[in-house]
């Protein structure tokens, strides 16, 4: 509030000087920005612009009023200045401003007149020597101080800050990082700007400060951070940056121009020309130095934010905004200078790849592969960065070209195999596995991997037998880790697409399930017994379904939400389905076998195309009791989720034998009875239905819901698990009015 009452003061004294300079009878503020206030000041069809600047600017005053005296026409007239007090008045240029939308004539005639100013201003010694020094032999030790992390707070009226007062402590940590470790290939690249002449440099030139005067000359304002230096340090306005630039300038023109767009590469050449037209300097040497100027220039940019600190959110955002485009600007650049040499790049992609930057890691591999295409090495790590970014066939295809070049690498041959074995091409997968072991018979990754292969070769050999279950068993490190080994998933995925059942061996701990079978004993006796409950959908003789309340030990998302069986309905169902039930089927002594039914009816009956619908509702069985011969189990009719009830009686049936710790998947359109029960004891199985999110079940719920879950339960899982249920939560009034029990 201070500063505030103390900046309406100054420029209340600034506003009677300047009507003692300029009459007017209103005024009003443009722009209020910490390196300058704008008023607009008014006297009938008369017009003047007052600028009040902070002290530190006062060098730039002098400076304005040479360029105003030297370069009428080419920069606003100035009426009057006050040194001491670091106010400006400008006359009304009269011209119309430029946008980034301006026709691109008008832009190119921008950079043109630019480049003539800089020409002509070589001749004025007096105005060069009146502006500030570019300083370029210490540019970058500010431009590191500027970047490195140091506090967020000005230390005073007018301390400098670091850019982590704009953009925060961990982004410029991480741009301080990746830049100063390429600090050396900054070093080399910005030496040439120091061969180029020193000229009258502006500061900030792009569009917006310049305008189209009366008898269409380019008119060049806000010279506020005008210095002295080689041509181009402000060209980086004009070009979102340093990279653009130096790709034309430094790439075959007809390439750099088809990445960098055809309008950019004419705004180039256009104030090249004009440099050497002017004899500013001669073609070669620009385009050498030019790149390193421009690139001198976005830093010099950065570096001048530290002295504009101001406690308000909004400019805070619009600075950061500013600063985050320009450092990822110096990124694409450190990406083109690293690409050049392989030990830089790899160092870079190193770095890109401990701190997640894969897409730059991606790109700079690119880059470096197109001027060393014979780099095997560089082709197997891009393999890798893309594989890391799932592009799996691009992936592919940089491992075979790795591959091309370097034949005899084992350890290629056995990363090639495994991304053939993750997309099931498992004979191609063992052929390369036993390649990488014939030329390196010690590489134990080879041999592992060779040997699981043959397992999914097997497993999914053993699915087509027409008497066998579909089966997958988990190892104790894929339980231990909740990762499926590689393959596993779209094995799983595969098999169950093609059969409509998959059984899953050693998913869940033998001491859970034991806890929920204690659980359930004692919390539903009630339906062990034969008796038509109010409240459970009786499935045939002696066979209820009842909903399962959620809460503990059921609620446990070890159970509903596995790492091992969840990945598999989502790669079925897509990753936004959910929990569309969760009950039991309780099977009493002496049950006998229901009919061979489906658990829906056809989405879309009488269509051609009925049956070929993708899953859109799995079932998963999780035994309490062993299924075998005896307790009974669930029959199951695979294939049969492809085609009518009728079809299904000629299949071969199968009886899965289901282990206590197993689980049993069935798409909700697969024939399936369940067999008698011979046991003396009864057989419940918990039953959770995964369905896509579109999906109700209007057909086995008309006796009880398919959930049970309130708030308060709802609030105890796991956020992350939150989303299966929170259907449940909006229709479950719905259910309410609708059920019987």
């Amino acid at each position: 509030m201070e500063a505030q009452q103390q900046a309406e003061s100054i420029d209340t004294d600034a506003l009677i000087w300047a009507g003692s300079q300029f009459s007017f009878t209103g005024s009003d503020l443009l722009r209020d920005s910490p390196w300058a206030r704008t008023y607009r000041l008014n006297q009938g069809l008369k017009t003047a612009y007052l600028k009040v600047m902070p002290q530190h600017q006062q060098p730039v005053l002098q400076a304005t009023a040479l360029m105003a005296e030297h370069f009428p026409g080419r920069v606003p007239g100035v009426i009057a200045c006050k040194h001491e007090h670091c106010w400006i008045l400008y006359a009304d240029h009269g011209g119309r401003m430029l946008s980034y939308d301006s026709p691109e004539d008008e832009l190119c005639e921008l950079l043109a007149a630019y480049a003539r100013l800089q020409v002509d201003a070589l001749l004025l010694p007096d105005l060069l020597a009146s502006l500030k020094s570019s300083d370029l032999d210490s540019l970058l030790p500010r431009f590191w101080d500027f970047l490195r992390p140091a506090g967020d707070k000005p230390s005073g009226a007018h301390g400098q800050v670091t850019a982590e007062y704009y953009i925060g402590r961990s982004e410029a940590k991480r741009y301080y990082r990746i830049l100063h470790g390429a600090r050396e290939l900054f070093k080399q690249h910005l030496e040439p700007a120091s061969g180029l002449p020193v000229t009258l440099c502006h500061g900030d030139l792009r569009p917006p400060n310049s305008a189209t005067g009366p008898a269409g000359d380019c008119i060049l304002c806000d010279w506020d951070d005008a210095s002295a230096g080689p041509a181009g340090l402000s060209l980086h306005g004009m070009f979102s940056g340093c990279f653009k630039p130096t790709v034309l300038l430094t790439a075959k023109t007809d390439a750099a121009a088809a990445i960098v767009g055809k309008r950019h590469a004419r705004r180039l050449e256009l104030y090249i020309a004009g440099l050497t037209r002017g004899g500013y300097a001669d073609d070669a040497t620009l385009r050498r130095a030019l790149p390193a100027a421009i690139c001198a220039g976005v830093m010099l940019y950065l570096i001048n934010f530290a002295n504009y600190p101001r406690d308000d959110r909004s400019y805070r955002r619009a600075v950061k905004r500013s600063l985050k485009s320009r450092l990822n600007d110096l990124l694409d650049l450190c990406d083109l200078l690293a690409a050049r040499q392989r030990s830089t790049t790899q160092q870079l992609v190193r770095h890109y790849k401990m701190t997640g930057q894969h897409r730059r890691a991606q790109y700079l591999l690119k880059s470096y592969l197109v001027n060393h295409p014979e780099d095997g090495a560089a082709y197997a790590t891009l393999a890798r960065v893309l594989k890391r970014r799932g592009n799996n066939e691009a992936a592919l295809q940089a491992l075979r070209k790795a591959l091309q070049l370097q034949p005899d690498q084992a350890d290629l041959h056995d990363q090639l195999g495994l991304m053939l074995l993750e997309r099931l091409e498992i004979d191609a997968a063992l052929a390369q596995f036993t390649r990488a072991l014939n030329i390196d018979p010690g590489l134990t990754s080879a041999r592992q991997h060779l040997d699981h292969a043959r397992q999914l070769h097997e497993t999914r050999c053993h699915a087509r037998q027409s008497a066998a279950v579909p089966t997958l068993s988990y190892s104790s490190a894929e339980r231990a880790s909740g990762q499926f080994d590689t393959g596993k998933l779209a094995l799983a995925t595969s098999l169950f697409k093609t059969y409509g059942v998959l059984q899953l061996d050693n998913v869940f701990p033998i001491a859970m399930i034991q806890r929920l079978q204690d659980a359930f004993f004692a919390r539903y006796t009630e339906y062990f017994r034969k008796h038509d409950h109010p409240d459970a959908l009786r499935l045939g003789d002696q066979r209820y379904m009842l909903t399962v309340d959620l809460e503990q030990p059921f609620d446990n998302p070890e159970l509903y939400a596995s790492p091992l069986v969840l990945p598999i309905f989502r790669e079925l169902l897509g990753d936004d389905c959910v929990i569309g039930a969760f009950t039991a089927v309780i099977s009493l002594p002496g049950a006998e076998n229901q009919s061979l039914h489906k658990d829906t009816r056809a989405l879309f009956p009488a269509t051609p195309w009925q049956h070929a619908l993708p899953n859109f509702c799995v079932q998963m069985i999780v035994p309490l009791v062993p299924l075998d011969t005896v307790v009974g189990t669930t029959r199951v009719y695979k294939g049969s989720h492809t085609m009518p009830l009728q079809q299904a009686k000629a299949l071969p049936s199968q009886d899965p034998i289901v282990p206590l710790g197993s689980c049993l998947l069935t798409d909700y359109r697969l024939g399936h009875r369940g067999l008698g029960n011979r046991s003396d004891q009864v057989r419940p199985i918990l039953t959770i239905i995964f369905n896509r999110p579109w999906f109700r079940d209007h057909i086995n719920y008309i006796q009880q819901p398919p959930l049970r879950i309130g708030d308060e339960q709802y609030q105890t899982i796991p956020i992350e698990h939150q989303k299966l249920f929170r259907w449940w939560l909006e229709e479950r009034r719905h259910y309410a009015s609708n059920t019987i029990g």
